[in-house]
């Protein structure tokens, strides 16, 4: 922990080349009628094709159908589309949504995760809430770092009301990474669970230990500067939720047999915490850190938070 939190304090920019190239696909993209609020069911793929994203998505669903023994005509009857269509995209052709629609849940995936793998939007009745200050990566610290009070946490969670999802969803935290690559992907993913460049960094760290990685590390994998290791696609499966041998098949690279997640209870908030407004998110850090400050007496030293409130309980 003490060597995530040196990290953290080098931590003083985020990255100009990721930012920048994101920022001329999706200008190329909207030059071709690619809009964030616009209609789903027409829109065009997000960046150029030939360059990546969608149109390699043909085959990392047939390395994925191939690590599941499965063939085009088993999934299609379970996912319920047409085996011709399917056959079509694993030839190439663009997936439709309502495709992605069908083969989500047949491939035990989440819809929306395989929108943003096929280097689609999220439709708006998907997507998270929106970009949330602050993220969840506090909270995940105060479940797994402080396992006294991480039931309190999960309570505390699971007692906030769900919101109205609204018509129109914000600008989410994935935008920036419509560019070519797996890295960018993963980076998707992650801002699919509201989980900027820091929340995921420091959620691969407590949750799989990998690392610990500066944000900008983690933007260099996702602008294709550093390469897409096989441990860092084992350590994004464990937060992300998706079994290792399925990240893997759609990464094309292979991972050692991985024990069960540790901390299924994280990765179901990190879920469940995508649903959230920023005010909501808000409320769980302030209440989340209170929760923290009730549990000083078992805090390892080098952990113990010496705010104002810490000061004020040690005066009463």
């Amino acid at each position: 922990m003490q060597q995530f939190l040196l990290a953290c304090d080098r931590i003083r920019t985020t990255g100009q080349a990721g930012r920048a190239q994101g920022r001329a696909w999706r200008e190329r993209w909207k030059s071709r009628g690619g809009d964030r609020h616009g209609e789903h069911e027409d829109r065009s793929p997000p960046y150029p094709a030939g360059m990546a994203g969608s149109e390699d998505f043909e085959a990392m669903l047939s390395r994925l159908l191939a690590h599941r023994r499965l063939d085009a005509g088993e999934l299609a009857t379970v996912a319920g589309v047409p085996e011709s269509e399917l056959v079509a995209v694993l030839g190439g052709a663009e997936p439709s949504p309502s495709m992605l629609r069908g083969l989500a849940p047949a491939l035990g995936l989440h819809t929306s995760d395989l929108f943003l793998i096929a280097g689609h939007q999220v439709p708006d009745d998907l997507a998270p809430m929106g970009p949330a200050e602050p993220g969840v990566s506090s909270l995940v610290w105060h479940l797994v770092s402080i396992p006294q009070a991480g039931p309190q946490v999960l309570e505390l969670v699971r007692s906030l009301p769900r919101q109205a999802h609204p018509e129109q969803a914000p600008p989410q935290a994935y935008d920036e990474w419509f560019v070519p690559g797996f890295g960018a992907t993963l980076l998707r993913l992650f801002g699919n669970r509201n989980m900027r460049d820091f929340d995921a960094v420091g959620a691969l760290w407590l949750l799989a230990g990998f690392g610990p990685w500066a944000r900008t590390t983690l933007r260099m994998v996702g602008s294709r500067q550093k390469e897409t290791s096989a441990d860092l696609v084992a350590a994004c499966a464990t937060v992300l939720g998706i079994p290792p041998g399925d990240l893997a098949a759609l990464a094309g690279v292979d991972v050692l047999d991985q024990p069960p997640n540790a901390a299924p209870e994280a990765v179901k908030l990190i879920w469940d915490a995508r649903n959230f407004t920023a005010e909501q998110m808000q409320y769980l850090d302030e209440q989340s850190h209170v929760i923290r400050h009730e549990h000083d007496d078992v805090v390892p030293p080098h952990m113990v938070c010496h705010c104002p409130l810490f000061r004020r309980e040690r005066m009463s």
